[in-house]
């Protein structure tokens, strides 16, 4: 009985001769086959992660630096409310003491 004889074939020439059941998928289906449900499952939360959130922190930063800037105006408002009020109560007062009331600092009643 005579053998034939074995001939040496490449890689990519077994490759072609031999498909995989994956070769006619789209390529997301073979890349989910090859890491499985769950690395496809984390591999898209690290996409979402990275492509959404990255602009809503920026949104949320905008913002802060909005408040920001809203609270050192009221602060600068405050500011001269005091400073006027304090000028009204001065030049209103009519004695010493009622001056002294004016620049005193109450404290605070407890609650």
């Amino acid at each position: 009985m005579a053998t034939k004889p074995r001939v040496r074939r490449s890689k990519s020439e077994a490759a072609s001769s031999d498909p995989s059941p994956l070769a006619n998928l789209p390529a997301v289906w073979r890349f989910v086959a090859w890491v499985g449900i769950p690395g496809a499952i984390a591999g898209f939360m690290v996409y979402w992660a990275t492509t959404s959130l990255d602009a809503k922190l920026t949104e949320i930063a905008a913002g802060q630096a909005r408040l920001i800037k809203q609270l050192d105006e009221q602060a600068d408002q405050n500011w001269m409310t005091v400073q006027v009020s304090s000028r009204i109560c001065l030049n209103t007062a009519r004695t010493d003491e009622d001056r002294m009331n004016c620049v005193t600092i109450p404290r605070r009643p407890q609650q």
